[in-house]
């Protein structure tokens, strides 16, 4: 099966990913463009448009569960979505693009997780800053190093 998702490569990555992809492990910031969910960003919002239809009462259950259902989304699709035939599953992308969508959430002020998260505005920008330059790819660089895909 053909991939569905960029794969994110390392220096370390196995013989068969970077085949796969060039031959070239990615940069700094293709690394960064590559964790980004954007299919369950997009399912999100296309669920949170149609719910502004819905009555307030069962409005935020329901984003509750489109946030809850997306986050599984993100990992699964990008779990299987990232692998080629011969490749290995992509753990650490997963792992990390579910971790991006939670911070997604937090820096749209997400009713699904301000239960949870009460930050201002220039909290949340900060969060996002700093989880997408900084915090998402060293955590990919770690993660590849111990689980290795």
């Amino acid at each position: 099966m053909a991939r569905l998702r960029p794969r994110v490569t390392f220096p370390s990555s196995s013989a068969k990913v970077l085949s796969a992809t060039g031959g070239a492990p990615d940069n700094y910031a293709a690394q960064v463009v590559k964790y980004i969910p954007a299919e369950a960003i997009t399912a999100y919002q296309a669920v949170l448009g149609a719910l502004s239809l819905a009555p307030q009462a069962e409005r935020l259950m329901w984003i509750n569960w489109t946030a809850r259902g997306c986050l599984l989304f993100s990992f699964a699709w990008t779990l299987f979505g990232a692998k080629d035939d011969n490749e290995p599953l992509a753990w650490t992308q997963a792992i990390v693009a579910t971790i991006g969508f939670v911070v997604w959430l937090i820096a749209i002020e997400s009713p699904a997780i301000q239960q949870y998260v009460h930050l201002t505005a220039a909290g949340r920008s900060v969060v996002l800053i700093l989880s997408t330059i900084l915090f998402l790819p060293l955590l990919g660089r770690v993660l590849h190093r111990f689980i290795g895909n």
